[in-house]
């Protein structure tokens, strides 16, 4: 029998942002800014900015680089405080999502986006991290207008620390908190589940990156919780038989123990 197989690559329309489309440039921000401007101002006309991190204000001359196209300038504000960029799916808006919208050891009591059955899904693979048992960081600025924080996990004596983080736009304590949760988030011990499933309306759809998800039995009000995680990443593939289409999405799924 023949077969016939096709691949489809495609880009996120951010890539517009990048090289070969726009040009690296030198800059340095002689005003007091808040973050969120400071991302907004790299954006050509026609794009907007979500933000869904904690905000903060930058003292002028504090922000400035070398060689940066402009997505290159808003991931390094975004990962300044905790967080990273995504493209909307269909509209030229640019997205800045907390890494950790709550610190995993408080996963237990937060809200979870979805709730999946576990036989709706096919647990792929699973690479188990050990973790170093981390509870605290060291995060600071880089000169006289950064601060100095001891983020450590509540509870805790705070003595297992990760590496110390220093960042120039440390300015205030909400980045400084929030690099300092996914530092030691980063260490805990985790693991990997590689989890394929069906693209249903009843369970979401298309799962979104950074969605917070409890795997368990049963549906509804009878669901059953057994662990939760977050989307780290996201493939789709489809499979043709002679007369149908089968399309899964195959997610990398966080968990934390």
């Amino acid at each position: 029998a023949n077969g016939v197989a096709g691949q489809v690559r495609g880009r996120s329309q951010s890539a517009l942002l990048a090289a070969p489309y726009e040009n690296v440039r030198d800059y340095t921000e002689t005003s007091q800014r808040l973050a969120q401007q400071l991302a907004a101002q790299e954006l050509p006309i026609g794009w907007s900015l979500e933000w869904n991190i904690d905000d903060w204000l930058v003292p002028a001359n504090v922000w400035q680089y070398e060689q940066r196209t402009p997505i290159q300038a808003i991931s390094d504000i975004a990962k300044s405080g905790g967080g990273y960029i995504r493209t909307h799916k269909q509209n030229k808006q640019i997205i800045v999502e907390p890494s950790y919208p709550t610190a995993p050891w408080q996963w237990s009591t937060a809200s979870v986006d979805l709730q999946i059955p576990r036989d709706y899904i096919d647990v792929v693979a699973r690479q188990k991290v050990p973790g170093s048992g981390t509870n605290s960081v060291y995060v600071h600025g880089k000169d006289a207008s950064g601060v100095y924080a001891n983020v450590r996990v509540t509870g805790t004596a705070g003595d297992v620390r990760a590496p110390t983080i220093v960042n120039r736009l440390v300015t205030s304590a909400a980045p400084a908190r929030a690099l300092g949760i996914e530092a030691i988030a980063r260490l805990q011990p985790q693991s990997i589940e590689r989890v394929s499933m069906p693209i249903g309306s009843a369970y979401g759809g298309l799962l979104d990156i950074g969605a917070f998800v409890a795997f368990g039995n049963g549906a509804g009000p009878g669901f059953t919780e057994e662990w939760r995680g977050l989307v780290r990443s996201l493939q789709v593939n489809a499979e043709a038989g002679r007369t149908t289409l089968e399309v899964r999405q195959l997610a990398e799924i966080e968990r934390h123990y």
